[in-house]
């Protein structure tokens, strides 16, 4: 069996899963030093408060109590009482799915979060070019993220529910932006002003958080965000919310530009059929039939409001991607985009049968 070439061996180590390309880069030193200068891809990178998550494999920190240490004492001393001091050591594991893996304990004194950065620096230190798909930072108590210095990360998504974006600017490889998706749980609208990662991005996603979106009012949030597409999750509104978007599209028709959506989820109990004759009678739309089906193509009728003699605000229910989810597009569009439907207002009509 030949050795690989030296450029054959960069080619094998870039497009390696990541965490077989750590095990394989870390049993060789010259082995290592190559796999730094090699594009490093990750599909998956993920922050907690005491875990790292690569791609499949996550990487947990704890401190747990092992051996006990024996009180210190002189000759004449007299233990009253058998209470042997418990010591407590950080312990490292990892796991993948629902597997978890015996993993080591770490030196004595070595502090709760040094094992995690130590571990981040050993993944992401020195490397030339980090390309990732998704990056997460769920941190709850921990307030300090902990990467090396002079980290750029290429990032194409991502998730961050803190509100100090300011510094996640550093450390985000200037080509990657504007994101393509954001998503975030903060609910003060200049958050969305202030933060130019997240004013920029090309789509917002707008997570309620489970319970928090049901004690907080997002309605005034998604009045004011710019960002050309909007999404929400386990964010439900009422009807007159929806329609309080489409007020806000009729005083402003420039508010944004053509091809901008709003993809917003309402209430379970809140009629589809009522809520768009509701918008078609008070704004005075029509009942329309688009000449190009989305991706997502519409489960209801298609309304079609007017804004001005260029653009005209589209309105239907989809099928969302979670299982019994509702969503409604809110999308403007060239006027033009669609056909008018041609209704029934002739009223009632005795069946044929009585007239025999």
């Amino acid at each position: 069996m030949t050795a690989l070439t030296y450029l054959s061996l960069r080619c094998v180590l870039e497009y390696l899963e990541a965490n077989r390309r750590l095990q394989i880069a870390a049993r060789n030193r010259a082995l290592s030093r190559i796999d730094k200068s090699v594009p490093f891809h990750i599909s998956l990178l993920r922050f907690t408060d005491d875990e790292i998550t690569v791609n499949n494999i996550s990487y947990t920190e704890y401190a747990k109590e092992d051996q006990k240490i024996k009180r210190l004492m002189d000759g004449g001393d007299i233990l009253l009482e058998d209470d042997d001091i418990p010591r407590k050591v950080i312990h490292i594991t990892y796991s993948t799915g629902n597997l978890r893996f015996n993993g080591r304990d770490l030196p004595e004194g070595v502090k709760k979060g040094v094992a995690t950065r130590q571990f981040a620096c050993h993944v992401l230190e020195g490397r030339k070019t980090i390309k990732m798909t998704y990056l997460r930072i769920d941190n709850t108590f921990e307030k300090e993220l902990r990467v090396p210095e002079n980290l750029k990360l290429y990032v194409q998504k991502v998730r961050s529910y803190g509100t100090n974006m300011i510094n996640l600017v550093n450390i985000l490889d200037p080509q990657c932006l504007p994101l393509e998706p954001f998503e975030t749980s903060v609910c003060f609208p200049s958050y969305y002003r202030e933060n130019q990662i997240v004013a920029n991005a090309k789509i917002l996603i707008l997570h309620g958080d489970g319970f928090a979106s049901q004690i907080i009012d997002w309605h005034p949030t998604l009045l004011k965000v710019l960002n050309k597409h909007v999404e929400t999750k386990d964010i439900r509104l009422r009807g007159a919310q929806i329609r309080e978007i489409v007020q806000k599209f009729m005083n402003n028709p420039d508010f944004k530009p053509i091809g901008s959506s709003y993809s917003v989820q309402y209430l379970y109990d809140l009629s589809i059929e009522r809520l768009l004759r509701k918008t078609k009678n008070r704004f005075n739309g029509a009942f329309v039939t688009l000449k190009e089906i989305p991706k997502c193509p519409p489960t209801s009728q298609v309304v079609c409001v007017p804004l001005n003699s260029d653009k005209d605000l589209i309105m239907y229910r989809y099928a969302g991607r979670q299982v019994n989810s509702r969503w409604i597009k809110l999308e403007l569009r060239e006027t033009g985009s669609c056909i008018p439907n041609v209704e029934d207002t002739t009223g009632f009509r005795i069946p044929w049968q009585y007239l025999l």
